[in-house]
């Protein structure tokens, strides 16, 4: 899909032993991020997920941009997101717009 150079790395579940509702994924994600680009700010940073209560609530809580998946949403939920992608290759858009 040639989305492989935006990524520096991915955090899961066994890098903290944490769910993302915690923030604790989001916070060793960011440890790691910092090391690479110490002067990126946590609002130049893109959180993509399909759950407002364990993916976008958790992001905004530590100031970074959201990204709601709603083709990988089942049931609606209440909250909000940055933005809203009816389909996988819309980031690309999103993070081109933020050059």
């Amino acid at each position: 899909m040639g989305i492989e150079p935006y990524f520096k790395f991915v955090v899961g579940y066994e890098d903290t032993n944490k769910s993302k509702h915690t923030g604790l994924p989001f916070l060793l994600a960011l440890e790691m991020l910092k090391k690479e680009c110490p002067d990126i700010a946590s609002s130049e940073i893109l959180m993509v997920g399909d759950s407002i209560e364990k993916d976008i609530v958790p992001a905004k809580e530590l100031g970074l941009k959201t990204a709601l998946a709603k083709y990988g949403r089942k049931t609606p939920e209440v909250g909000f997101a940055d933005y809203q992608l009816l389909d996988f290759k819309e980031i690309i858009d999103i993070v081109e717009s933020c050059k």
